[in-house]
């Protein structure tokens, strides 16, 4: 009985690990000013402009196409490129966490990284820097909040 409790608490707190870095990346959801570039071209592309940062100009300045496409995609079903973005980030940090549990649990036994707890999902569900980069909202409304910084003077 204790080696199949020990076969089970290890991919059980790396499961946990998992639902806080889920929890933490929810909680501290924000959005990075750049993003409003690629809202900017989705929202032409879904508008039939094409994808145009202005309407009339051809000029590619988004750095991340399948992104762009994505936030168009939520844009077209009639969700806020806001939303489209936080809950796509989450989903795909979820999703790698999710890969990087299933992966080693998956192994055969015989292999020592099926008797290993999932080191990577444990490690990105615990880091913070990690959770916090899952959505990106949070930036703006601080950077909107805060005065401009007072002048130096000499």
């Amino acid at each position: 009985m204790a080696a199949r409790l020990q076969q089970w608490i290890l991919p059980l707190i790396a499961v946990l690990a998992a639902a806080y870095g889920l929890y933490h990346a929810i909680a501290l959801a924000w959005l990075c000013d750049d993003a409003f570039i690629s809202f900017r071209y989705a929202q032409n592309l879904v508008s039939g402009h094409g994808l145009v940062f202005n309407v009339g100009e051809r000029v590619e300045g988004y750095t991340n196409f399948l992104w762009t496409l994505l936030i168009a995609g939520g844009l077209s079903t009639g969700f806020s490129a806001e939303g489209t973005a936080q809950v796509l980030g989450v989903m795909f940090y979820l999703g790698t966490v999710v890969l990087l549990l299933a992966v080693p649990l998956g192994r055969e036994s015989r292999s020592r990284a099926g008797e290993m707890v999932p080191v990577a999902a444990l490690a990105l569900g615990l880091h913070h820097h990690a959770s916090s980069m899952a959505s990106l909202a949070k930036l703006t409304s601080c950077c909107r909040s805060r005065s401009p910084p007072e002048p130096r003077t000499r």
